[in-house]
């Protein structure tokens, strides 16, 4: 799958956005958003070669989680004033993020579909996404910061 550089990428990556001053949340938010992503990846390249199973993208997401939450472990803090609803901030970030890009992506092809099946603007499938979790991450950002 990803091999050694993923977690290292991603403490890095912690690092660096905690040096520019952003949030484990909203770090959180564009782990989840990105776990997501690489599942739905996955899974299609698994069904491309005939190999996805019944289940598949749970499998896979839960794994990539658990994968991501084990490479950070010893940067959370699990008890203290920071928490968000029980979780280290990173962590509700995840799930936030990963539960926010669902919801995105399901207004997305709503949308779509109102449309006759046509996009609105080109890369609109790739720029709802983004824009989404940006303008998730300001809100989040401006309430929990």
């Amino acid at each position: 799958m990803c091999g050694p550089l993923c977690p290292i990428g991603l403490i890095g990556g912690m690092a660096f956005a905690r040096f520019l001053g952003v949030s484990d949340l909203v770090l959180g938010l564009w782990i989840g958003a990105l776990i997501v992503s690489a599942t739905v990846v996955t899974v299609k390249w698994l069904a491309k070669y005939g190999k996805d199973f019944k289940g598949s993208f749970v499998t896979i997401f839960l794994l990539t989680i658990a994968i991501t939450a084990f490479s950070v472990r010893k940067q959370l803090v699990w008890n203290g004033p920071g928490l968000v609803l029980g979780l280290p901030p990173v962590v509700a970030g995840i799930v936030f993020g990963a539960l926010s890009i669902f919801v995105i992506d399901a207004v997305n092809k709503r949308v779509i579909a109102k449309h006759d099946g046509k996009v609105y603007f080109p890369y609109q499938k790739l720029v709802a996404p983004i824009v989404g979790i940006i303008a998730v991450s300001l809100i989040v950002h401006l309430f929990f910061s």
